[in-house]
């Protein structure tokens, strides 16, 4: 039987004529020790050597030349992706840390509703936004005693030292609060847009 010289190159590992215990030991050794023992059996023809051979070569040319496409690919579409560095503006953060217990009597005089409503009406008699959140206090009492109560949790920023001071007045008066937690920090800020997206 002779070579067919214009499907050699190509011709499937699962040949015919290429006993399947042979495609075995092609991929478990080197192809010049697989084809050398192939031989020296006599049990396997030429052909079907030489084609099993070429296969595997044809083979392995084309998964490198399918890894290299993809690399460019990916490194092309990496780079397209590139969008350029944030600019963050300096500010000041303020977070105030309020109770809703009534110094007095311990409790709270007002439901989370209220209390709620009636800090935002002083927040925004003094700066225009501001993130509300709840959260649970726990704190010692002068006899020592840990105490237990709802807290507001309320987050300021570009707002200056004045502005905090009589926001903490008012609610000191309005709660009948004994001290607010106040905590200050330097941090950069942006408000991201569309115009901010990452380009496709």
């Amino acid at each position: 039987m002779g070579l067919d010289s214009g499907k050699l190159l190509w011709q499937p590992l699962v040949a015919r004529n290429v006993p399947r215990r042979w495609k075995k030991i092609v991929l478990r050794n080197s192809f010049r020790n697989a084809i050398q023992f192939m031989k020296k059996a006599n049990d396997i023809p030429v052909e079907a050597t030489v084609r099993l051979y070429m296969s595997i070569g044809s083979l392995l040319i084309g998964l490198l030349l399918t890894v290299g496409i993809s690399g460019c690919a990916f490194r092309q579409d990496a780079s397209a992706g590139t969008a350029e560095k944030l600019h963050f503006n300096e500010s000041n953060k303020y977070i105030l840390y309020i109770g809703t217990n009534d110094k007095d009597e311990l409790r709270p005089l007002m439901t989370r509703a209220e209390v709620k409503k009636k800090v935002s009406a002083i927040f925004l008699k003094y700066t225009d936004g501001f993130t509300l959140l709840e959260g649970k206090g726990v704190w010692p009492d002068p006899s020592g005693q840990s105490i237990q109560e709802d807290s507001l949790i309320c987050v300021f920023m570009n707002i200056n030292e004045d502005q905090v001071r009589l926001i903490a007045d008012e609610i000191l008066k309005e709660l009948n609060q004994h001290s607010i937690l106040v905590e200050k920090a330097s941090t950069g800020i942006l408000f991201y847009d569309a115009s901010k997206q990452i380009p496709k």
